[in-house]
């Protein structure tokens, strides 16, 4: 569905920022508009299994690369799979 699919690009870029700069949650929950950093945590570990503080400190910069630009790969193909269908 449409809403999962934006769920999925939701907590991929969530997941990028965490490994890639120095933001804070409060930084990342605005640049992502959530209303605030306590539902961005309470999203991220509903729909990753794990807080996002605990993300960032659980991969290596180098298993990010690897790992999640294949789930950017992956999202991207099924997105534009999912755009066909309603365009």
């Amino acid at each position: 569905s449409v809403n999962a699919w934006i769920t999925e690009a939701v907590i991929l870029e969530a997941k990028v920022l965490l490994k890639s700069t120095d933001m804070s949650i409060l930084q990342l929950s605005e640049v992502l508009n959530f209303p605030n950093p306590s539902f961005f945590i309470r999203y991220f570990k509903q729909y990753a299994g794990i807080t996002p503080l605990k993300y960032r400190e659980s991969w290596s910069m180098g298993d990010l690369l690897i790992c999640d630009l294949l789930l950017i790969l992956y999202f991207n193909l099924q997105w534009n799979k999912l755009l066909q269908r309603y365009v």
